[in-house]
């Protein structure tokens, strides 16, 4: 006997808390800056929470999804879970039915995404101690030599680039010291 009933993926689930916690650490670590600097990191991150929060509630809760339309996943492992229905066997196995399109993280890919959850939190707990330019540089220069593949020279063109765009943006044009 096959029940079809619509049910929410576990390693979803997982990584919206995990990405809930994050923004919610920057927006507490933002809290503590003076008046001036946390006018730009404390909206995204109270905006990525709210955002993250919402994905995590139509993971949860899949009928949610009707009513939040605009909540979807996107990128990199993404499934689009408002289609995704599972097929439970008399055995009580789980399978997801093949016409769903669904397709849960393989292990390998779990770990690339534990890796850059793991450069993330080696950013935060760095950024107090050489500075935010300097942690936005070594960040961007890893990840994308690390775990984006690309020859070490792109990587480094990469992030000077964007520790220039960076001390444009921050320094001369918002005058943020």
């Amino acid at each position: 006997m096959k029940v079809n009933r619509a049910t929410f993926r576990v390693d979803a689930v997982l990584f919206d808390v995990v990405l809930f916690v994050v923004f919610l650490l920057f927006t507490v670590t933002s809290l503590h800056y003076s008046k001036t600097a946390k006018q730009f990191p404390l909206p995204v991150s109270v905006m990525g929470s709210i955002f993250v929060f919402l994905l995590l509630l139509c993971d949860l809760f899949p009928p949610i999804r009707k009513a939040l339309p605009f909540v979807s996943h996107k990128g990199y492992g993404a499934v689009q879970a408002s289609g995704a229905q599972t097929v439970v066997t008399n055995q009580g196995a789980d399978e997801t039915s093949v016409e769903s399109g669904e397709h849960p993280l393989q292990p390998r890919e779990w770990l690339r995404v534990l890796r850059i959850v793991l450069w993330l939190m080696v950013m935060i707990i760095v950024m107090p101690y050489i500075g935010y330019l300097a942690t936005a540089g070594c960040s961007v220069f890893f990840l994308t030599w690390f775990e984006g593949r690309l020859k070490w020279w792109k990587s480094l063109l990469s992030a000077v680039v964007t520790v220039l765009v960076f001390y444009l943006i921050f320094s001369l044009f918002l005058q943020l010291r």
